[in-house]
């Protein structure tokens, strides 16, 4: 018969169930069980190929990721499942947003510049205690009491840090994107947010590229 939704699942039944919806949706299980994540306990944690995807699409232009491979004796195609480990700074925060079309865009509720600019300091100065909140929400998922902390003030600042670093901080700052009221009502989702950003820079080119940003730094030089 129908599960209630006050009964539990056993693990084989749920793996089963979600095996059944992808096949049934024609979706990838990973895009199940990151929704399932995002509306059970509110935690985005996108695979490293949809994070890659979102960044070559917004961030990485060609030219950049050519520069990328020779400063590091790489090879183009051995950057694939790498991107990540790169630092991810400000200036790689405003491409994304514009690129992606979560700012700068006439037809739909956008982030303001100072909205995003705003973010930036907030994210470097508590992200290592977010980053414990995921890690302590994560573990009680794993043993069967998921229970979302309160941040924890004894966790200490990385004052020092400057940029963001591998898939957990990317998965935070496009978490607190998404809190934006104005994102929630484009989309229903984190991983929605995300699909529609890659479309709109599939669509309408990118707005803001490294060359823009070259002659910009130019400008201020001068």
């Amino acid at each position: 018969g129908a599960i209630r939704s006050e009964e539990k699942m056993a693990l084989r039944h749920f793996k089963n169930w979600c095996t059944l919806l992808a096949h049934l949706m024609q979706l990838d299980l990973s895009v199940i069980i990151l929704q399932w994540y995002w509306f059970e306990f509110g935690l985005f944690l996108p695979t490293v190929e949809v994070a890659e995807v979102l960044l070559m699409s917004t961030v990485y232009s060609e030219q950049r990721l050519k520069a990328l491979a020779s400063r590091n004796d790489m090879e183009l195609g051995d950057l694939k499942g790498k991107l990540l480990s790169f630092p991810f700074n400000l200036r790689d925060l405003m491409q994304l947003v514009y690129n992606g079309g979560l700012c700068g865009r006439p037809d739909c509720h956008c982030l303001l510049p100072s909205e995003v600019e705003a973010l930036w300091p907030y994210l470097l100065r508590t992200m290592p205690r977010m980053v414990s909140q995921r890690e302590s929400l994560r573990r009680g998922v794993a043993m069967g009491n998921p229970r979302k902390e309160e941040l924890d003030r004894d966790v200490r600042k990385d004052l020092e840090k400057s940029h963001l670093l591998g898939l957990e901080e990317l998965s935070i700052l496009l978490e607190q994107l998404y809190d934006n009221d104005k994102m929630k009502s484009r989309f229903p989702s984190p991983l929605e947010m995300v699909c529609g950003m890659v479309k709109h820079s599939e669509q309408c080119g990118r707005l803001w590229d490294d060359s823009f940003v070259e002659h910009r730094e130019a400008l201020d030089v001068q």
